[in-house]
């Protein structure tokens, strides 16, 4: 699980990994971040 303030695209990713795979089920695009709730 990833959590950013700010990304290129998403803020916030989840993934399940498989061996050396990840699977990204799903992910959460700016503006909606919990980075920038937590920066303020």
């Amino acid at each position: 699980m990833t959590l950013d303030g700010r990304g290129e695209k998403a803020t916030t990713g989840y993934a399940v990994g498989d061996g050396n795979r990840l699977e990204w089920p799903g992910q959460v695009h700016m503006p909606h971040s919990l980075g920038v709730l937590y920066e303020r």
